[in-house]
């Protein structure tokens, strides 16, 4: 589930003091890797060629070339980026 806004309540009181609607850009950059059920909340962006595991609930910006996994989501590794590879070489 990728969220580009949030609204969590109906009750004014709440909304007004404690839990405003959010609305943010959420951004996945080429060649990251979303395994089956993460949640991406609003404003976060996924760089370039990372990978968020499985069942990962992503609360902040994942750097690029980064391996994250979790609820909240953490850094497991950091990927080493190679020499730029043809399309036809993979």
């Amino acid at each position: 589930m990728i969220f580009a806004h949030a609204n969590p309540t109906n009750s004014i009181e709440l909304k007004l003091n404690f839990y405003p609607r959010i609305v943010k850009k959420t951004k996945i950059k080429r060649g990251a890797w979303i395994a089956p059920g993460c949640i991406i909340l609003p404003g976060v962006t996924i760089g370039e060629n990372s990978v968020v595991g499985a069942g990962s609930v992503v609360t902040k910006d994942v750097p690029p070339y980064t391996v994250v996994a979790g609820n909240p989501a953490k850094v497991i590794k950091h990927l080493q980026p190679k020499p730029e590879v043809k399309d036809s070489e993979l």
